[in-house]
Order: C-alpha cells, then sequence, then structure tokens
C-alpha cells in the first residue's frame, strides 16, 4: 500500500484508524480465540460490533472535526489581517454548518446507541469511543476528544428533551 502523505495532519489519524482497524479486524478473524489480556485496543475495538449506520456516523464524527479544527485554525490565522472580515464571516459560516453536520452525526449516534441498548447490545459506539480516546490520548491528540465530548453532551441532552416530551404527551 501506498504512503498517503496528507497535507491535513487529522486525516493521517482517520487513516491510521481505518488501517489499524482493519488489521485488527482480519486478525480477529484468524485467532478468536486470543486471551482478553493479551488483546490490543485495535483488537478490542473491532470486536465491538456496530451497524452501518454507526459505523459511517463515527467515521463522518471523526472527519467533520478534523474540518471543523482546521477552519477553527484558519479563522484565527486571518485575525490580525486586514481586510480579511468577509473572509473570516466566510469561514465562520463554513465552520457552522460543518458543526451542524457534526451535531446531525452525532444525534444518530446516540440515538442508534440508546436504541441497541434497549435491545439487549452490551457494548457499542460508546465502548468503541473510550478505545478509540485511549488511543489519541497516548499519541497526544485531544482536539477530536474535546469536539466529540461536546456534540456527544448535546445530543444526549436534545434527546431527554425528546423523551420528556414524549412522555407528557
Amino acid at each position: 500500500m501506498a504512503k498517503i502523505n496528507h497535507s491535513r495532519p487529522y486525516l493521517r489519524y482517520v487513516d491510521n484508524i481505518r488501517r489499524e482497524l482493519s488489521k485488527a479486524s482480519a486478525q480477529y478473524r484468524q485467532s478468536p480465540n486470543k486471551s482478553k489480556a493479551s488483546l490490543s485496543a485495535w483488537d478490542k475495538m473491532s470486536r465491538i460490533e456496530l451497524t452501518d449506520v454507526e459505523e459511517k456516523s463515527l467515521f463522518d464524527i471523526i472527519e467533520l472535526s478534523t474540518s471543523y479544527i482546521d477552519l477553527s485554525c484558519e479563522i484565527i490565522s486571518l485575525i490580525m489581517v486586514k481586510g480579511s472580515s468577509k473572509k473570516r464571516k466566510k469561514l465562520n459560516a463554513k465552520r457552522e454548518e460543518v458543526h451542524q453536520r457534526l451535531q446531525e452525526a452525532s444525534d444518530v449516534l446516540v440515538a442508534s446507541e440508546m436504541l441497541n441498548q434497549m435491545n439487549g447490545r452490551s457494548s457499542g459506539v460508546f465502548d468503541w469511543w473510550k478505545l478509540l480516546q485511549s488511543i489519541l490520548d497516548k499519541e497526544g491528540v485531544t482536539e477530536l476528544q474535546e469536539i466529540a465530548d461536546d456534540v456527544f453532551a448535546m445530543s444526549f441532552k436534545k434527546i431527554e428533551r425528546v423523551i420528556e416530551e414524549a412522555g407528557k404527551g
């Protein structure tokens, strides 16, 4: 496989995550009797069964978070430049659009996880996310975690409100 050289460093993390997950899932298919103590985080992540919608939403969250970070950095770099207010406003609008899409992907994940837990699934999206966070923490990448935690919290609040309103009606 050719080495991918991205101009945005966070896309390298996304590619690395996908590559490690596919490698771990291939290893899992070959040796399912590995003891739990010897499993790496990648192996544990590959053992968690996610729906296609959940998997797509997780990777959307990672990619949208990186776009959000890139746009934020670009906006910050334009603060001291004269005559850049129009460009900043345009970038700010684009960043808000990315944040909205990020929130929608998070809403889908939270709702899906809640439904699957009610149906008896023991480990799911947030177990997978915690394992990913531990890997990213070891690599010193905390920005993705902070953005995702914020949108997950807003999604939980939104769903709690919907449940409360449904209970009143």
